[in-house]
């Protein structure tokens, strides 16, 4: 994994401006006290923004789960999270959200010169930045686990700019980016992290944010329409053991009060149905609640003092 954060024969402040004061001004000493700092291991380039280990620690270590679960993180589920034979759910709902994201993709991308996709995984945005022929230099692409971000290390390859970093603690000046991409982000979906998308976005920049369907969890995870339980899913990996991941699905509503909370206006909200997944072979859990959205992505703005909400986007289909 290639991962440039530093232009080639440049240092200091004006190579990564994107930092911020508080990191390019004596980043080194100031980054241990963040806890975002350089992997010091040989022939590693990676900006780490979890040295402190927040990644590693499990969600909720003090739940009573059943006896076969226990709690972990996407680190143990990197190596085969994408294979759709062992996670055909996991398939199913990227490709809904791709196609929930790609109208609005196509018109910001080319609007915006700096992008973010924060729990990047296997990048969508690069997806779109390559099919439109658009450089990536401008793409900062971000994941908590070093192992999930391993999937676009091609994306490093071209360019783009591999960071990991919690979605939580973004690890940038404020107003650095036009376009925030957040593709099922129900692992991060919190107060936190809509907070600091709107620190680190510029007035009139997006959030373009998909998630699982509440509909859909509370059919399959078998939860009560009034729950306030829907905070993990569950994966059986390929050698039988069982782990819990933070995921907060919410109800539209809900998942509207919590953006604008934050400080957004919420532009448009758009549903997934489960016949609109054609690429990838339906996984029976998504048949839960054929009837409802599988996933819903939510595009929203924030806007500056006194300034007109911007709607450049095509209606969703």
């Amino acid at each position: 994994m290639v991962v440039v954060m530093r232009r080639r024969g440049s240092s200091g402040r004006s190579a990564m401006p994107w930092l911020g004061a508080d990191m390019s001004d004596g980043w080194r000493s100031r980054a241990r006290r963040t806890s975002f700092a350089f992997d010091r291991s040989p022939g590693s380039r990676v900006f780490d923004g979890n040295r402190d280990g927040t990644a590693k620690r499990s969600f909720m270590s003090a739940r009573a789960w059943p006896s076969d679960l226990v709690s972990g993180t996407y680190e143990q589920l990197a190596d085969e999270y994408y294979d759709p034979r062992l996670h055909p759910t996991c398939a199913n709902f990227r490709e809904a959200s791709a196609l929930a994201l790609a109208p609005w993709l196509r018109i910001a991308i080319e609007q915006s010169t700096v992008v973010a996709e924060v729990g990047a995984g296997r990048s969508l945005a690069a997806e779109e930045f390559t099919v439109r022929h658009l450089s990536l230099s401008n793409l900062f692409l971000l994941d908590s686990s070093r192992k999930m971000l391993a999937h676009s290390s091609t994306w490093g390859d071209r360019g783009a700019r591999l960071i990991i970093s919690d979605a939580k603690r973004l690890p940038f000046a404020p107003e650095t980016f036009d376009l925030v991409v957040a593709s099922l982000g129900d692992p991060y979906n919190g107060l936190e992290f809509w907070r600091a998308a709107h620190r680190v976005l510029k007035p009139g920049g997006h959030v373009a944010f998909t998630t699982p369907s509440y509909e859909w969890a509370v059919a399959f995870r078998g939860r009560s329409a009034g729950a306030n339980e829907l905070d993990h899913a569950q994966f059986t990996l390929a050698n039988g053991s069982r782990l819990a991941v933070p995921s907060s699905i919410l109800p539209e509503r809900q998942q509207r009060e919590l953006i604008e909370r934050a400080g957004f206006v919420v532009d448009q909200i758009a549903g997934i149905h489960l016949e609109a997944i054609s690429a990838t072979p339906i996984s029976p859990k998504l048949l839960a609640s054929s009837a409802d959205p599988v996933l819903r992505a939510y595009c929203v703005t924030k806007t500056g003092s006194g300034e007109t909400v911007r709607r450049p986007w095509a209606k969703p289909t």
